[in-house]
């Protein structure tokens, strides 16, 4: 199992950003070194809460 990352603020809103303007995920995670595998459900996760 791995250690969980934290992102800062600035990186979590840059990534919703992107997900509104329909940027691929794995373009997002490349741009935002967005390692977790797992980060492109979470990524629509918060954008379906915003």
């Amino acid at each position: 199992m791995g250690t969980r990352v934290s992102y800062p603020v600035k990186v979590k809103m840059k990534a919703i950003e992107m997900r509104l303007a329909s940027v691929p995920v794995k373009v997002a995670m490349e741009q935002l070194l967005i390692r977790n595998k797992n980060a492109g459900i979470d990524m629509d996760e918060m954008v379906s809460q915003r």
